[in-house]
C-alpha cells in the first residue's frame, strides 16, 4: 500500500491565494509523524542507519515556510549526492507576470538560458496553440526528458518505480544511488520529433 507524507499549511488567505513561498506550515506535529512512518517503513532497509539521521535533519529543523522547508530539502539531498547544479528560486527573479510556458520561457531568457528541458507532460500544455509554445517563438531551444527508470534493491514485493529518492537512500546507500539515478538518462527528444511520436500513439 501506498501513502503520502503532506505536509499541512495555515489557511492564511483563500487556497488560491496562498503560494508556496508565502505557505506557513501548521504546527510540528506532522514532523513526528512523518519520521515514525519513515522509521517503520524503512528500518529494515540496508542502510537504515547510515540515512534515518540525515532524513530526521531535514524534517526536525526549525524552518516554518513550506518553500524554504522544500529548497533546504532539494539542496540537502544535492550535497549528499554530490549534485554541484546551481539552483536559483524563480521568485527572485523578475519575470513573474507570466503563465506556464511563458512563465518559462521569460524566465530561461533573464538567465541567458538557449535550451530548455522539459517533462513529457508539460507537452499538454506547451503545444496548446502551436507546437514549440512560448519556447519556438523566444527561439529557445525544447526538447523532452527522456528516462528509463532504473531497477533497484526494494523491501517490499514487485519493484515500484518513482518511489523517491529517500526511498533509493535508504535501499541503496548514498555511494550506490546517484550511479543507478544517471543510469536511467537516455537520449533527450527533440520537441518536434517528441510531437510526432504523440501522433503514432
Amino acid at each position: 500500500m501506498i501513502f503520502f507524507l503532506t505536509i499541512p499549511i495555515k489557511h492564511t488567505a483563500p487556497r488560491d491565494d496562498i503560494t508556496i513561498n508565502k505557505a506557513l506550515v501548521n504546527g510540528d506535529g506532522w514532523r513526528r509523524d512523518h519520521l515514525k512512518a519513515i522509521e517503520y517503513n524503512y528500518k529494515k532497509s540496508k542502510f537504515f542507519d547510515d540515512i534515518f539521521p540525515f532524513v530526521s535533519s531535514l524534517i526536525m529543523n526549525e524552518i516554518q515556510i513550506l518553500s524554504e522547508f522544500n529548497i533546504n530539502f532539494i539542496e540537502q539531498i544535492k550535497n549528499i549526492l554530490g549534485i554541484e547544479t546551481k539552483t536559483i528560486k524563480s521568485s527572485d527573479l523578475s519575470n513573474l507576470n507570466y503563465k506556464k510556458d511563458d512563465l518559462l520561457a521569460a524566465l530561461c531568457k533573464e538567465i541567458g538560458a538557449d535550451t530548455y528541458i522539459s517533462p513529457q507532460g508539460s507537452s499538454v500544455y506547451i503545444d496548446r496553440d502551436t507546437i514549440g509554445g512560448a519556447f519556438t517563438r523566444e527561439n529557445i531551444k525544447l526538447y523532452y526528458h527522456n528516462y528509463d527508470h532504473p531497477k533497484y534493491n526494494q523491501l517490499f514485493g514487485e519493484f515500484l518505480p518513482y518511489m523517491g529518492v529517500l526511498d533509493l537512500l535508504f535501499n541503496e546507500g548514498v555511494r550506490n544511488s546517484i550511479n543507478i539515478i544517471r543510469s536511467g538518462r537516455r537520449e533527450l527528444i527533440y520537441y518536434l520529433d517528441f510531437s510526432e511520436r504523440l501522433k503514432s500513439i
